[in-house]
């Protein structure tokens, strides 16, 4: 049994890790043909590194938590072909195969359909993702009644997050309200950054929230170091 997930950003690390966990604990012992602790994960990715955005700490400690669930992580390694049987990977040497009839594809947030129903309509560009470029003030060049907001905009390569969704809207409905009120003026959009984390397994995730990262780990809870070197640990661990 072989499970292959393409991308490691915190969509894919999540998915290896879990059906990682899933194999490996959750369901063993339970078939009688089939031991599903034998099952091979593997997370591919052409980047360098998993969690890209992330600071390098808590790469690290991503990858040597999900080598320890068993996650067989294979970096710059770019898939060029896919069946129903396996797929090809080429990368730092000749070219190989996976046979893995379960493949997951974990890109990430892709914007809908509508981005590009307004690129044609109004002439703006999109970006790879599909997601319409804005002006600071997240309307369209050229079309300031028009306001792209969360996913479907492209603006100073913010991340597809909720809170970018929920702070862009916001922004956007309060410059509605004073146009209303004859307040007509532009102001720049300013994202606020709550945090990130990204959930590698039942016991094993890392996050960062302003200058402070942390990974849980599952013997002590949370361990914390900010930028000025302090360190704490929050939780108890296993339940």
């Amino acid at each position: 049994m072989r499970s292959c997930t393409h991308r490691a950003g915190p969509t894919g690390v999540e998915m290896a890790g879990q059906i990682a966990e899933l194999a490996h604990r959750a369901l063993r012992g339970n078939f009688r043909s089939i031991d599903p602790a034998q099952a091979r994960v593997v997370l591919l990715d052409a980047a360098p590194d998993v969690l890209g955005p992330f600071p390098e700490r808590l790469r690290r400690r991503t990858a040597d938590g999900l080598g320890k669930l068993g996650v067989e992580v294979r970096l710059g390694a770019q898939v060029t072909g896919v069946d129903a049987a396996g797929l090809e990977i080429a990368g730092g040497g000749p070219a190989q195969r996976i046979e893995a009839r379960t493949k997951i594809w974990a890109p990430g947030v892709t914007a809908s359909t509508l981005g590009q129903l307004l690129a044609r309509a109004t002439g703006a560009p999109i970006d790879r993702a599909g997601r319409v470029n804005v002006e600071p003030d997240c309307t369209i060049p050229g079309y300031p009644e028009i306001f792209v907001v969360g996913d479907l905009m492209a603006l100073d390569r913010l991340p597809g997050v909720a809170q970018v969704a929920i702070q862009s809207g916001r922004h956007a409905a309060g410059t509605i309200a004073d146009r209303l009120h004859g307040r007509d003026h532009t102001t720049a959009f300013r994202y606020r950054d709550r945090g990130t984390m990204a959930t590698i397994s039942r016991f094993r995730a890392v996050g960062k929230v302003g200058h402070r990262t942390a990974g849980l780990r599952p013997d002590c809870g949370a361990e914390s170091t900010t930028s000025s070197g302090y360190r704490g640990r929050s939780g108890r661990g296993r339940p």
